[in-house]
């Protein structure tokens, strides 16, 4: 089977040892290939959900990708003739901010083609926030068409948002996987980078309720001893994924 991975740093194999105690072969990546499939890795430490969808969709189309992939370990050379099943790591939705939102250490930084010149058109929180998962949400579905594949999403340093099954139809769904590797409910993670470009739209209170969720989420992920690090998910949950796959498309 083909897999196309996308996704942020969640996707991403510790192909460099930047990370201790977690090496590559642990990851889903590595995982599902030594169950026998190709694997073809578009995922991006760091980016946005609209940045590796650009990439997988630039792989696909055999076109030259618009990001240097962390490291080469993945065969993006050459565009498969099909895809079997994409496996999205879903980040935070938030990190479009990055580019609608920018601060003056952003100007080097490249933003997805798709947000160049685009205008949001609210200037309250959450709905800037459904505004930008229907995007999302919508530029992905593009991308499934040109594969036709089974799609598995993973809500990973981000949860899925609850306007996703508009666009799109997972085979398989993980909606909160934080919150499935903890046991306990968990609020987004957001980050003070985040926060203080979209300060003006916040009130006290919400702001208050944001810092405090992310607080908690990232202390539960702490003392569960599944994150490696703290923030991203050790062996044992990408083991636990891969079986869940397994089950679900037949790997």
């Amino acid at each position: 089977m083909n897999i196309l991975i996308l996704g942020c740093s969640f996707g991403t194999a510790n192909y460099a040892n930047i990370y201790p105690g977690f090496p590559p072969h642990t990851h889903t990546e590595f995982l599902l290939k030594n169950l026998g499939h190709n694997v073809y890795n578009c995922s991006l430490y760091g980016s946005s959900n609209l940045q590796t969808i650009e990439q997988a969709d630039a792989f696909l189309n055999g076109k030259a990708l618009p990001y240097e992939p962390y490291n080469y370990s993945s065969n993006l050379a050459k565009t498969p003739t099909n895809i079997d099943l994409i496996l999205w790591f879903h980040t935070q939705i938030h990190r479009e901010y990055w580019f609608l939102f920018p601060l003056k250490e952003d100007l080097a930084r490249r933003g997805p083609m798709v947000l160049r010149n685009y205008k949001v058109k609210s200037d309250d929180f959450y709905n800037i926030e459904k505004e930008l998962a229907s995007l999302i949400y919508s530029e992905f579905s593009t991308l499934q068409k040109i594969t036709n594949a089974k799609l598995a999403v993973v809500g990973g340093a981000g949860p899925v948002h609850n306007n996703m099954i508009e666009y799109i139809q997972p085979d398989f769904l993980i909606e909160n996987w934080i919150s499935e590797i903890v046991g306990h409910d968990t609020a987004p993670i957001y980050d003070t980078d985040t926060l203080k470009r979209i300060d003006h739209m916040m009130s006290i209170d919400l702001k208050t309720k944001l810092v405090n969720g992310t607080l908690l989420a990232l202390d539960m992920m702490k003392q569960s001893g599944y994150f490696f690090d703290g923030s991203h998910p050790g062996p044992i949950p990408h083991e636990n994924l891969v079986n869940s796959l397994a089950d679900r498309f037949s790997l």
